[in-house]
């Protein structure tokens, strides 16, 4: 389990937008992510080409 102050660290950085950030420096090698009906994207490198991609598609991207 994380401690509380990795958790206000990895939402500080989401508030801040920083989304790919947050996976390059929160998630572990080996990290997955699955949307709803569609198979896992594993792998860090992977979760980040991907949310780079969905992110140039957002007008804006507002995070709370």
């Amino acid at each position: 389990m994380p401690s509380r102050e990795t958790i206000e660290r990895f939402v500080a950085r989401v508030e801040d937008n920083a989304h790919v950030e947050a996976i390059h420096e929160f998630y572990t090698e080996e990290a997955s992510m699955q949307e709803n009906n569609t198979p896992p994207r594993v792998g860090r490198d992977v979760l980040i080409k991907h949310e780079r991609e969905v992110l140039s598609r957002a007008n804006s991207v507002h995070s709370t």
